[in-house]
């Protein structure tokens, strides 16, 4: 059983959350 045949919704919402951060952080940056 590798781990690429299995798809991982948890890993690509822990993606999208990381993504969603780092552009809320870039934002405030910018605000700043």
């Amino acid at each position: 059983m590798t781990p690429e045949s299995v798809p991982e919704p948890d890993g690509l919402t822990l993606l999208t959350l990381a993504l969603v951060g780092m552009g809320r952080r870039l934002r405030r940056r910018l605000a700043d």
